[in-house]
């Protein structure tokens, strides 16, 4: 099912669209049919958590690569910490601390993407997709929203296992796929 509008419009975020479980390989293989014209800097990606309202849904996020070599700006060897906390008003809260060189990073792709939801991604899934608010000049970031205490702990666990695969990549704006 794609994200449209009542006008058969797509909807200006970064889901695309929503697949049963067991559908996904199939939309993606499709997705990579040399047929399709996407832009070049165009990948797709699930989400890691299904709908709320229906268990064996996953939304399909449209991400931008942004840099030459297709990697994402920001992977988990730069990553030093990671943990899991509620704030005084009860939201949890994801916090990652970078180390110099990914606050470096992160600061220039922060500022170059306020406004934009950006993914954080672990095997090519989508487990957060926060907005960037405002540059982070300090290296550390906080991602509120979206969890439960126990999904926040267990992704915080997963980042400080060592170099895993995180990433870090700008979702794009449906305007792009059309």
């Amino acid at each position: 099912m794609l994200s449209i509008d009542k006008d058969n419009k797509p909807l200006n975020h970064a889901t695309i669209g929503y697949a049963a479980v067991k559908d996904t390989s199939a939309i993606i293989k499709m997705l990579k049919m040399e047929k399709l014209s996407f832009p070049r800097n165009l990948a797709f990606a699930w989400t890691i958590k299904p709908e709320k309202e229906k268990p064996l849904i996953h939304e399909l996020m449209a991400i931008r690569i942004t840099t030459r070599d297709g990697l994402a700006p920001i992977e988990g060897d730069v990553i030093v910490d990671a943990k899991d906390t509620i704030s005084s008003s009860g939201l949890v809260i994801l916090e990652m601390m970078m180390n110099a060189e990914g606050a470096r990073i992160l600061k220039r792709f922060t500022n170059d993407n306020i406004g934009n939801d950006i993914a954080i991604m672990i095997d090519g899934l989508v487990y957060a997709n926060p907005q960037v608010l405002d540059q982070i000049p300090s290296g550390r970031i906080s991602i509120t929203g979206g969890f439960t205490k126990e999904e926040c702990h267990d992704l915080a666990t997963m980042i400080k296992a060592g170099k895993l695969p995180v990433a870090v990549k700008v979702i794009s704006d449906v305007e792009t796929v059309h």
